[in-house]
């Protein structure tokens, strides 16, 4: 009986993404489903909710502004390119934090800012557990498996798809991320 009422809701989603390249409503029912795991998958590769919330929003205006052309008919399909695009924002937005930091710490070593302050909580310091600071020292790629996986509980087979590796490359990749993790937490 679960399998039957499993097969059911799966075919009902489906349908509503068809329906969601032309009809809002069904499209309001998609974002109301997918929100939640793409927001969780954002907040845990930036560690700070107000910027995963600017990124998740930044995800589905792009979302709304390309569901008319999405190729896919399925939820699953659906589902594995919000993620692509959720990654690709949250690797482009690694890509400016780096430079940006880069740029604040070759200003802070030419003198051109100061950066000593009267309160020890600056906007530059911040304090994370010891696993997500590990986490955010990965490659961009590795983050973003050890968070489908680990954080999302994407199977091997979508975070591949998402990322446009085999899924026994994302295997041997989240171990080797894992491996890099365990071993810079136990410094």
């Amino acid at each position: 009986m679960t399998n039957v009422l499993h097969q059911s809701d799966d075919r009902l989603m489906d349908e509503l993404v068809v329906r969601a390249r032309s009809e809002r409503e069904a499209f309001g029912k998609l974002y109301d489903h997918i929100y939640p795991p793409i927001f969780r998958y954002c907040i845990r590769r930036t560690g700070d909710r107000s910027l995963a919330e600017d990124i998740t929003s930044t995800v589905f205006v792009s979302v709304a502004n390309k569901i008319a052309t999405f190729p896919g008919d399925t939820y699953l399909d659906f589902r594995r390119w919000v993620f692509v695009i959720a990654t690709n924002e949250m690797n482009a937005n690694y890509r400016r934090s780096t430079r940006r930091q880069a740029l604040l710490i070759e200003a802070a070593e030419s003198g051109r800012l100061n950066t000593t302050t009267e309160d020890d909580s600056s906007s530059f310091s911040f304090e994370m557990d010891a696993v997500q600071a590990a986490i955010m020292r990965l490659d961009e790629r590795d983050q973003a498996i050890i968070t489908l996986r680990f954080f999302s509980e994407l199977p091997y087979e979508d975070i591949g798809h998402i990322l446009k590796i085999s899924s026994g490359a994302a295997r041997t990749a989240a171990s080797r991320a894992l491996d890099k993790i365990r071993t810079d937490v136990g410094e």
